[in-house]
């Protein structure tokens, strides 16, 4: 059975825990407002600069055909996008988890970005090679980016896994091509990819390869921060639960104890009442006897 000293002791440390579990949801409900409302006025943007590069790519294929150019095969990165802090609960394994399930249906490279990607990687026994790339923070600085592109650029296909964001409480693994590469079950209307490329098709690529990728890359970026934001306030909010119910659990066993002690107090107490009565009473009882 616990002491008070005991029950003191994790009585503090619960009520510590409530505290700092109480400043992050506050902090993450703060930082979840700023980053959806980003989220929200950029996405539109983001879809249409996805589809003119959607375009340029499709034209690219157009080019090819009415050439009678075989294309060569594609190459294709997939890359792991992870956090590198666990205050996420599931997000990051979750990630990894249906990351591994299809790359193993495809051919493909495999990059894995952040600290608890790679070490999932390690502890999974994935036994193919793969490359890992480190950012110094969640989100990456501009040349960190440009790294990452750099390491890519090679690739006619980067798709990327990330946490996607469907609402406060629901983050789902998401999967999207920075390259908008072109499947063959793509529909593009006829109309569409009839396009007049001013300076040439090779330099427009070119140039979608750089800076569209970087866009796309940081809306991949951004969805994810959003989304790693929601289960941090989730999880931050449940450890506030439980630290409060920790606080009344403990509150109450201290409480008894208490009362127990002072149960037993007021037993002893009354106990030496009735053996000084006792003792009062024989001691009168000698006393008229001599008399």
């Amino acid at each position: 059975m616990p002491t008070i000293a005991d029950l003191k002791l994790q009585l503090d440390d619960a009520i510590t825990l409530s505290l700092i579990s109480s400043a992050f949801t506050e902090a993450s409900a703060a930082g979840l407002q700023k980053i959806k409302k980003q989220f929200e006025i950029n996405q539109q943007f983001y879809d249409e600069i996805s589809h003119v590069y959607h375009l340029v790519r499709a034209s690219g294929e157009r080019l090819q055909l009415d050439k009678k150019i075989t294309p060569l095969e594609k190459k294709i990165v997939s890359v792991a996008m992870t956090s590198n802090q666990r205050f996420y609960g599931n997000l990051n394994v979750n990630v990894m988890r249906g990351y591994l399930e299809e790359i193993e249906k495809q051919k493909t490279d495999v990059m894995v970005i952040g600290l608890t990607g790679s070490d999932f990687m390690k502890s999974s026994g994935f036994v193919k090679p793969y490359s890992t790339m480190m950012f110094e923070k969640d989100s990456p600085t501009t040349q960190e980016v440009q790294k990452f592109l750099d390491a890519t650029v090679q690739y006619d296909s980067i798709l990327v896994y990330f946490p996607k964001f469907v609402s406060l409480v629901t983050q789902t693994v998401g999967v999207i091509d920075i390259t908008q590469t072109i499947s063959p079950t793509d529909q593009t209307p006829e109309e569409e990819i009839h396009i007049l490329f001013e300076p040439e098709y090779s330099k427009i690529l070119e140039f979608f390869k750089r800076q569209v990728r970087n866009l796309l890359l940081m809306r991949v970026l951004l969805e994810a921060s959003l989304s790693r934001t929601s289960a941090r306030l989730i999880t931050m909010s449940s450890a506030e639960e439980r630290a409060d119910a920790l606080i009344k659990e403990t509150k109450g066993q201290l409480r008894k104890i208490q009362l127990s002690i002072a149960n037993t107090r007021l037993l002893e107490t009354f106990a030496g009442i009735g053996k000084w009565k006792k003792k009062k009473k024989k001691k009168y009882e000698e006393e008229l006897l001599t008399n």
